[in-house]
């Protein structure tokens, strides 16, 4: 577990970087972003507890992994999704850590006309604001 003086400083420092959107369901990122294959992710940097050097880290990633009060893996083949299909929002409730295929196979409900989810197994439905 993440010590509670961490967690504490760091969601403050998030929450500092953000605004309300969608009548306050997401939570954009407003601060750094870079953008990837297309798409414009949240970015930052943190220092882990007992870790040395900073590390560059999206910021919907941080947000869970401070959720959950643990460091979450790198490269394990699990991604965290947004189930809002929102690329800067970094509210909890519309993030998911699942398999890489399953955030990809997302990509499909988002592109139906209109947007619809048929669910993704055990994992949760896509959400659309």
């Amino acid at each position: 577990m993440l010590p509670e003086g961490f967690l504490a400083h760091a969601k403050a420092e998030l929450a500092r970087r953000t605004q309300l959107h969608n009548n306050g369901q997401c939570i954009l990122w407003t601060g750094a972003k870079v953008t990837a294959k297309g798409t414009t992710y949240g970015q930052t940097h943190v220092r882990w507890p007992n870790v040395p050097r900073r590390e560059t880290i999206g910021v919907h990633k941080l947000q869970y992994s401070l959720a959950l009060g643990v460091k979450l893996p790198k490269k394990n083949g699990y991604d965290v999704s947004h189930l809002c299909h929102k690329s800067t929002c970094i509210n909890v409730e519309h993030l998911s850590y699942e398999p890489h295929s399953i955030n990809n196979n997302r990509q499909v409900c988002k592109h139906k006309v209109p947007p619809v989810c048929t669910g993704h197994g055990a994992y949760q439905k896509c959400i659309f604001i």
